[in-house]
């Protein structure tokens, strides 16, 4: 009997990291990914191509291959990012003729976003940089901070953008002038007071709360990004790709209680 389809043989692993071309999509789980700060490593210049771009934060994926004068192919696809990152990835590489091995580097959106899709897109990122024996670079890019700098080269300033935490309550970031934005944070309704007039909301959810007041709908869109200058006032370098929260996400812890029928009858047994 084989092994089940979440785990791959250690043979094949020692195999596919002798030659990762071979083994370019290895069947993974999420679960095991933690959602953590990243780790950040000193920022570093992006001065070797190609570079493979996932991101995941939005339902589905979109996905790019950068080259030094801009994107090489790329790719978006709605649906489940299971199936659509893996896709999108096989279809780049077709059209370029290139193979993982063959790539210097990745940069992942980090978040935030839809949790499930960037925990997918990070366990991804683990086993392709762990395949690659020069161990490529892996940097890291926030969902707000890109749609910021696009909407930046389209709109006059000030503006906000928000995305889908929780019922009332948003990620967002404020720009108030040409590079000057605040931090990605979490908000709520009463914090908007003194925000911007002009506000935009990515919906990043398949079952997305309500938007904040007056906002109107953005597409999230990262391939006007075009060139590796775009990226560069993006990203960071990190050691290990983890995916980004504005808020710590806690689970209430379940107590098991004895049952008891209506009028508080006692159990028989």
């Amino acid at each position: 009997m084989g092994a089940p389809p979440s785990f791959v043989p250690l043979r094949h692993l020692a195999s596919a990291r002798s030659h990762p071309s071979s083994f370019p999509f290895l069947p993974l789980t999420p679960a095991t990914i933690v959602v953590s700060r990243v780790e950040v490593m000193p920022n570093c210049t992006l001065d070797a191509f190609p570079l493979l771009v996932t991101d995941a934060s939005s339902v589905g994926a979109q996905v790019g291959i950068m080259g030094r004068d801009g994107w090489m192919a790329f790719h978006s696809e709605r649906g489940a990012t299971s199936k659509t990152l893996f896709a999108s990835v096989q279809r780049l590489l077709a059209e370029t003729g290139l193979h993982l091995g063959d790539l210097h580097g990745f940069i992942f959106c980090e978040g935030p976003g839809s949790t499930m899709g960037i925990r997918i897109n990070c366990m991804a990122l683990r086993t392709w940089v762990w395949l690659n024996a020069d161990r490529p670079s892996v940097y890291a890019y926030k969902s707000l901070e890109a749609m910021a700098l696009i909407q930046s080269d389209r709109m006059g300033h000030p503006f906000a953008i928000f995305s889908d935490l929780r019922t009332d309550r948003w990620n967002a970031i404020r720009v108030d002038a040409p590079g000057q934005s605040s931090p990605v944070q979490a908000v709520t309704s009463k914090d908007l007071e003194n925000w911007p007039d002009t506000r935009y909301h990515l919906r990043q959810r398949v079952y997305s709360p309500a938007p904040p007041p007056g906002s109107q709908l953005l597409p999230y869109d990262i391939e006007p990004l075009q060139s590796p200058n775009h990226f560069t006032g993006l990203i960071r370098r990190v050691r290990t790709p983890k995916p980004f929260q504005t808020t710590e996400t806690t689970f209430k812890k379940w107590v098991p209680q004895r049952h008891k029928g209506a009028g508080g009858a006692k159990e028989i047994g």
